[in-house]
């Protein structure tokens, strides 16, 4: 392997997606004010030795808290991504979350609009049905729609391009009805696959 192929791979081995970040003020399980990530990461690597930072913000207080990853549960030997767990302080009540490593973060929306708005029937498709099935969720949307579902969340974290052109084309078309929104996952990397030759 060359150093610009170990490169690519230690890149591609730190990059992950993250499913959900759930905030809770009291907690049976954990202390109070603690975040709860679970994450879509590929399988050993630099990922599972790197630690991660975790900054809170409520506009009074602020929080800045290293943390790493454990697996949620074991790999199976198909899969080269799997899901893996943290957690982690918080501020209380917080407002903004930034989650990386180094130098590198990306923001964490807390809340979401569309929240806001109350609708008749609505549905989110389970992002790690997504994962498996997102041939279906053009299919989906269409049946959803024929049986009164007035607003569709569909939570993307992956699929073939000509899949996401569909779904961009839903997103606008329905832009003044607001019964499609289609949320991209916040990931950290944003890497593409290193080439591999073939020679």
């Amino acid at each position: 392997m060359g150093q610009n192929d170990q490169q690519n791979f230690a890149a591609k081995s730190r990059q992950f997606v993250l499913i959900s970040a759930v905030y809770s003020a009291k907690s049976r399980i954990y202390s109070d004010n603690k975040f709860v990530l679970l994450i879509n990461a590929p399988v050993g690597g630099e990922i599972e030795s790197t630690t991660f930072v975790a900054k809170s913000t409520n506009g009074t207080d602020h929080s800045q808290q290293n943390f790493a990853l454990f697996r949620a549960a074991p790999p199976n030997e198909f899969c080269k991504w799997t899901i893996y767990m943290a957690v982690f302080d918080s501020v209380a009540y917080p407002t903004s979350l930034s989650l990386g490593y180094g130098a590198t973060g990306v923001n964490v929306e807390i809340e979401r609009q569309y929240l806001k708005k109350r609708v008749q029937v609505g549905t989110c498709l389970s992002p790690l049905f997504m994962t498996e099935h997102w041939q279906l969720v053009v299919l989906a949307i269409e049946i959803y729609r024929h049986y009164g579902i007035k607003l569709q969340v569909v939570y993307l974290m992956s699929a073939i391009e000509s899949i996401y052109k569909i779904l961009k084309v839903y997103n606008q078309k329905d832009m003044d009805q607001k019964e499609l929104k289609m949320q991209i996952w916040s990931s950290i990397g944003g890497i593409k696959p290193p080439h591999t030759p073939t020679a």
